[in-house]
């Protein structure tokens, strides 16, 4: 076991055993991984290399093989230290001689020792899968393999991933533990006057006090010049003033897993209209939350709070709805995905979010939203994120 990895060894192996079945299955010879999600599902490396892209990294891991780590020279020594894959084909050639010269000339090098020139290859080609490579080295790679196929792994990937294991659920607790600390934090800092970044920074200060890991995220949208945005940041100098709803959007990471967790609050009190529209969103969200088992449709979990909506008589507000939340694990947002289009049947192990976000047709009166973090048991689910779900509100 490496000195420093994430988890035991026994829980890759175990994962990497389950790849294995599941390449038979899909008729693959091999995968490719190089995004930092996959990398580190499969492998548990240590770096704070992965926004650099002058070193890319893969993973190739063949049918009856052990892995192989495609990595820069210079991550020798943390893949020794934090990952339990020994089999390393270093390429740089600054310092080790004949180490390849390129990340595509180690994957391909790795391909040959493998046997795997004219293979059915699988890659990250697929649903909400990134290659982290750019397309100068991917054209490369085609040439130089130009014997195998490149095919989509996506769905041999996901099979895995969506399933969490005791180690990684606790991870996510943590994180939504963290999570639900910085939102106290958050709301003990409203007031009249606050900006929006102010309220993000004495959350992101509670993450990190809490995880001793590098923050999330914290998406703040007050007032009415938000209300009809989505996934915007905390602005600088926007400050909260009084009657506006504030939607708190946040996660906390450990381990590299996340949380997604969503509150509101009302400076100095909400109006009547304000009030039918958030017990409208907090009665629908949890009528959806009530669905959630193994064996359950995601439509169905989607139906379940338009039903809400549409008896309160919120549809004109409502619109189709068609996605209300998604997986969350080492990506924040994964499959599955909550939608009424989905042929997703939700399973024990997967850890889903649940949030129909809503708001009034002229976007005046709020922007709405709650979400919660929870684990699909057999018998129904573990709310990972024990919040209160009331309108909190703050001070003028």
């Amino acid at each position: 076991m490496a000195e420093y990895s994430q988890f035991p060894d026994a829980e890759y192996v175990g994962r990497y055993e389950r790849l294995q079945a599941l390449l038979t299955e899909a008729k693959l010879d091999a995968i490719i991984v190089t995004a930092k999600e996959n990398v580190l599902y499969f492998s548990g490396l240590q770096t704070v290399g992965w926004d650099a892209k002058t070193r890319p990294v893969a993973v190739v891991m063949a049918r009856g093989q052990e892995p192989v780590f495609v990595l820069p020279e210079s991550l020798e020594a943390v893949a020794e230290a934090t990952t339990w894959v020994t089999n390393l084909c270093l390429w740089g050639g600054w310092r080790v001689k004949d180490a390849a010269k390129s990340p595509v000339a180690g994957i391909v090098k790795v391909l040959s020792q493998l046997g795997l020139e004219r293979a059915r290859i699988g890659m990250e080609f697929g649903e909400e899968m990134y290659l982290t490579m750019h397309m100068t080295e991917f054209f490369e790679l085609q040439k130089s393999v130009a014997g195998a196929s490149l095919v989509d792994a996506s769905p041999v990937i996901w099979a895995l991933r969506m399933y969490k294991s005791e180690r990684e659920v606790e991870c996510i607790r943590k994180a939504c533990t963290a999570t639900c600390r910085a939102f106290e934090r958050g709301f003990s800092a409203m007031r009249e006057g606050v900006s929006e970044q102010e309220v993000a920074g004495a959350m992101f200060e509670e993450m990190a006090h809490q995880t001793q890991h590098i923050p999330g995220f914290v998406v703040v949208r007050s007032g009415p010049l938000k209300y009809k945005m989505m996934n915007v940041p905390p602005f600088r100098d926007k400050r909260l003033c009084n009657g506006d709803m504030v939607l708190l959007d946040a996660g906390a990471k450990y381990n590299d897993y996340w949380c997604d967790m969503m509150r509101m609050a009302n400076v100095g009190g909400p109006t009547q209209e304000q009030l039918a529209f958030f017990e409208a969103e907090r009665e629908a969200q949890w009528a959806a939350v009530a669905k959630l088992r193994s064996g359950v449709r995601a439509a169905d979990v989607v139906g379940a709070a338009v039903e809400i909506f549409q008896r309160l008589g919120f549809a004109p507000h409502v619109g189709t709805m068609e996605r209300i939340g998604h997986g969350v694990g080492l990506d924040v947002h994964e499959p599955p995905n909550i939608a009424a289009t989905s042929s997703q049947v939700l399973r024990t192990g997967m850890v889903v979010t649940v949030e129909p976000i809503f708001r009034d047709r002229d976007g005046r009166i709020g922007n709405f939203g709650i979400e919660n973090d929870l684990l699909i048991t057999d018998t129904g689910f573990e709310d990972l994120t024990p919040f209160s779900r009331e309108l909190f509100v703050a001070r003028r």
